[in-house]
């Protein structure tokens, strides 16, 4: 995996917290979900 190469913006983040609070993640619970454009794999 490699960084994105460019900052976040404010809809990266909204897209998680929509998807965390839709009924699609109703099985995702105690998980990490990193929004850092893959920063975390350098």
């Amino acid at each position: 995996m490699q960084a994105a190469l460019r900052y976040l913006a404010v809809e990266d983040v909204t897209a998680a917290v929509l998807f965390l609070a839709s009924d699609e993640a109703r099985y995702i619970t105690g998980a990490a979900l990193p929004v850092d454009a893959g920063m975390l794999t350098r």
